[in-house]
């Protein structure tokens, strides 16, 4: 049995500033266009990700922000108790 797997390349319009920028990095890689946008946008969701922790990692001990925490977490266990309880 035969079977083949087409791709089909897609045309996106960037900024010449951009495509230089992305042309060095893909030489200095030794890698393909996809294989390095890939990349940075993969490096972007986990640096989103990780300045979310550092920011909860920066309130965590403050005061205020438990109590506001807690206050949440009470309300929101008291709608649910009502509701289904």
């Amino acid at each position: 049995m035969y079977m083949s797997m087409y791709t089909m390349a897609k045309n996106i319009m960037i900024s010449d500033g951009l495509y230089f920028k992305l042309k060095t990095i893909k030489e200095m890689r030794n890698e393909s266009f996809s294989e390095v946008i890939t990349e940075l946008v993969n490096n972007n969701k986990t640096k989103k990700m990780k300045n979310l922790k550092e920011v909860y990692g920066l309130l965590e001990g403050n005061k205020e922000h438990d109590k506001v925490w807690r206050d949440t977490l009470k309300k929101g266990w008291n709608k649910w108790n009502k509701k289904y309880a």
